[in-house]
């Protein structure tokens, strides 16, 4: 018969032997089955401002890809697929196209461009993130994929109306002094503005912004039940959640489609967004 001393140490092996499998098991799904594969997340958006002939219109939000985390050629391919198959008129990169850190030779540049040139949509905007800021190859690849770099910059996109959409763009405030003076220009136009990180929005109070679309938050991308996001980075500490209202303006933060820091995601796969226009009267 076992003396109480050893049944305790037994027991305690036992629920040790125990907690080490599950935390095993946890980390292999959050290493290699949350961070595989993506969702697309799905939102109308509705305005009076909405070009009448431009009801219905896609756009494809795409953020925080961190290729050579856990997006490589192949993930990027199917992302770059999926959103073809939407056939979205725009498509927006908001930033951290290649996660920090990650040397690229010049064949892995040249397959990443080759495969975002493959995005067919008539007009494609993008912003540098925090990520981008040093890498020399994130305007290369961009501007080689027929995308447009907004850097404190306006685009007007004409689409089948005589009225446009207004699209501002802005670079990673994290690592650059941002001005957002261009945005007082008044102007009766839907205003979308992409930006890298969240938090900023705070500082469009007065320009009757109407839709901000950002990244960056990753919506925390190690999230737990009742508790939520456990780690968001600066300048996304107040917001950081899908979506907002912030002082009239909508605020989308997409997910993103890698990871950063840890190549770990939990209740929480990658994602991009798509977005519907619906005029409104």
């Amino acid at each position: 018969m076992m003396k109480p001393k050893e049944d305790r140490k037994a027991k305690v092996k036992v629920a040790f032997l125990f907690l080490s499998l599950i935390t095993a098991g946890l980390y292999f799904w959050a290493r290699f089955v949350e961070t595989k594969g993506f969702i697309v997340k799905e939102y109308a958006l509705s305005s009076n401002k909405i070009p009448p002939l431009m009801d219905g219109m896609k756009i494809v939000q795409l953020s925080d890809i961190h290729y050579g985390s856990t997006t490589y050629i192949k993930e990027l391919q199917a992302i770059v697929k999926a959103t073809n198959d939407l056939k979205p008129t725009i498509v927006v990169f908001t930033g951290d196209l290649v996660e920090e850190g990650v040397m690229l030779k010049d064949s892995e540049i040249d397959q990443i461009t080759k495969v975002l040139k493959k995005l067919n949509a008539p007009f494609k905007y993008a912003v540098s993130g925090n990520h981008d800021t040093k890498a020399s190859h994130y305007q290369q690849i961009l501007k080689n994929s027929s995308f447009t770099i907004l850097n404190s910059e306006m685009a007007l996109v004409y689409y089948l109306d005589n009225q446009p959409l207004a699209i501002y763009g802005f670079p990673s405030a994290i690592k650059n002094k941002v001005k957002y003076d261009i945005l007082k220009e008044k102007n009766p136009y839907y205003k979308i503005v992409l930006m890298h990180e969240p938090d900023p929005i705070d500082k469009l109070a007065n320009y009757n912004v109407d839709l901000v679309l950002t990244g960056h938050s990753h919506n925390g991308q190690i999230r737990l039940p009742f508790i939520g996001a456990t780690y968001t980075p600066p300048l996304a500490r107040n917001y950081y959640k899908e979506h907002y209202v912030v002082n009239g303006a909508q605020l989308y933060i997409s997910s993103g489609l890698g990871t950063s820091l840890a190549k770990l995601r939990f209740l929480n796969k990658p994602s991009f967004n798509l977005y519907r226009l619906n005029v409104t009267k």
